[in-house]
């Protein structure tokens, strides 16, 4: 997670979101989920909302940022799917 400030960087992470579609758009007030490409050029998946204020406080323009790697959301489906090749060969020559 990367909490970003109204310059898109995150404090004590040194991480800079700024260029990245997903932090413009919170800047605009919209939250939601997209895929691009990460500050460090890895395909993810980043959620994004504006963190807004409370009854008569503003906020202070800051903007949450969930990030996950395509591989990592990925890998258990892909290791699943080697299990059930491997399963399925093990019955197909007990069968022969």
């Amino acid at each position: 997670m990367v909490i970003a400030d109204g310059n898109g960087v995150g404090r004590g992470l040194n991480r800079r979101v700024s260029g990245l579609k997903a932090f413009q758009l919170a800047l605009a007030g919209k939250r939601g989920i997209i895929r691009e490409k990460d500050e460090r050029g890895q395909d993810a998946f980043i959620s994004f909302a504006p963190l807004g204020g409370f009854l008569q406080f503003s906020g202070f323009g800051w903007s949450l940022l969930g990030l996950q790697h395509t591989e990592e959301i990925n890998a258990p489906a892909r290791s699943q799917g080697r299990a059930f090749i491997l399963i399925g060969l093990a019955v197909f020559l007990l069968i022969l």
